[in-house]
């Protein structure tokens, strides 16, 4: 049943063997400083842990600095915007404008110009964006004025007449030269 000492004994001396061979080709495995295989990779989790920490730390540093700064200049400018609106009360609606100048077709010098409530001469094409059409203009005076029943409304003048009525009364004169056109009328 039991193996015999005389059986025991070569069993002893293969595992023996086999461990010196096993050790001798794990520090052949190994770096030249004699360190295991084993040892060497351990060796180089620790340092690869070590510099995965150090890089989370850099990041976690940068991630805050980024975050503080953010919220600075949100500070700032949150800070900046209430003065302006304390300052400057018509900034907020004037801005509005900005855009329709642009869509009718100003340039951004002349949009800038009208929103400082200054006049300017304009000759080219404004375009009415409930017509869907573009008129010609030339050496007309625009001007953004306030309106003086109204705190804080703004209107756009041509020549003196608000924008919305001069393009009424160019349409109604196209349509008048459309249908004396057609008549044959001169």
């Amino acid at each position: 049943m039991f193996p015999i000492k005389s059986e025991i004994q070569p069993l002893k001396q293969t595992a023996t063997t086999r461990l010196y061979v096993t050790s001798a080709q794990e520090k052949t495995a190994g770096d030249l400083s004699g360190h295991t295989k084993t040892e060497v990779l351990r060796n180089h989790i620790v340092e690869l842990n070590r510099e995965l920490r150090q890089k989370e730390e850099e990041l976690t540093l940068h991630l805050s600095r980024s975050e503080s700064d953010y919220y600075a200049d949100w500070s700032r400018l949150k800070n900046q915007l209430s003065k302006i609106e304390d300052y400057f009360p018509s900034v907020a609606q004037l801005l509005p404008w900005v855009d329709y100048c642009r869509s009718i077709g100003l340039s951004r010098e002349q949009t800038q110009q009208l929103v400082q409530l200054k006049r300017i001469i304009y000759t080219g094409m404004l375009y009415s964006q409930e017509d869907a059409f573009n008129y010609v203009v030339k050496g007309a005076r625009l001007k953004l004025c306030p309106d003086n029943r109204v705190k804080g409304v703004y209107y756009l003048t041509i020549n003196g007449i608000l924008l919305s009525a001069w393009f009424k009364e160019k349409k109604e004169e196209a349509l008048l030269q459309e249908k004396s056109g057609m008549r044959g009328e001169p």
